[in-house]
């Protein structure tokens, strides 16, 4: 015995039935999605913050909990900024002015060229600033930043007047 079923139906009413279901899918879709995420179920949508376990100081929490834990300042009071400023001179004398440290873990005294002097960051010292002064009567004061470093021109002063002073940080945590 062979059952035979034949329906005929013109195109009107398969769109019209396409159309139907698309929006019954549609609506269960929308249904089923819950805009908390905070009280999600992952039968019903997905994992909430709350359904997601992570290891947090040293302790297993919800992913919730530790975004909730977690800010900004607790992250930048584990960062600590050390900033110190360095003189040189012409001469080859360098020496911190402002903070404290070995200036030859810090610096390096270098000559770029034989009019070009200055100071240049080691270990991790990264220029921030610097500033040039030159005694005497020279108008013409150069300096320069470039390669981590503050570079001034030898022929603005004696050897004894020209200098830089260059502000070099360091972040460590």
């Amino acid at each position: 015995m062979a059952i035979k079923l034949e329906i005929n139906m013109t195109n009107k009413w398969l769109y019209s039935l396409i159309a139907v279901g698309v929006l019954l899918a549609l609506g269960v879709g929308v249904y089923a999605y819950q805009s908390d995420m905070r009280a999600g179920n992952p039968s019903v949508m997905g994992h909430s913050a709350g359904e997601i376990y992570v290891e947090f100081n040293g302790a297993v929490v919800s992913l919730q909990t530790a975004l909730d834990n977690l800010s900004l300042q607790t992250a930048l009071d584990k960062i600590n900024l050390n900033c110190l400023t360095v003189r040189a001179y012409e001469n080859g004398n360098y020496f911190i002015i402002d903070g404290s440290g070995i200036v030859s873990d810090i610096v390096n005294f270098t000559s770029q060229s034989e009019r070009l002097m200055g100071v240049t960051g080691k270990n991790d010292w990264i220029i921030t600033g610097c500033t040039h002064g030159s005694y005497g009567d020279h108008n013409d004061i150069d300096f320069y930043m470039f390669n981590n470093g503050c570079f001034f021109d030898t022929h603005d002063g004696t050897e004894d007047e020209n200098l830089i002073d260059a502000r070099f940080c360091k972040i460590s945590y």
